[in-house]
């Protein structure tokens, strides 16, 4: 079976990290299932930037 990459996206206050939470929680004893955290957070925890140049193509680009 070939693995499927599930991704929620949207903008912020939507429910993405609830929504995320909620299948970790019910998929949690699923050895198949495996989370991945967010690049988006991954990224901005080390890459401090204003605020205003977070949704710039560019930065976009680097979080792709």
């Amino acid at each position: 079976m070939e693995p499927k990459i599930v991704a929620f996206i949207g903008a912020g206050g939507v429910g993405k990290s609830t929504l995320l939470e909620r299948y970790r929680h019910r998929f949690e004893d699923d050895g198949r299932v495996v989370f991945v955290a967010e690049a988006a957070k991954q990224y901005f925890a080390s890459h401090r930037m204003p605020e205003e140049m977070r949704f710039t193509a560019p930065v976009q680009g680097e979080i792709q």
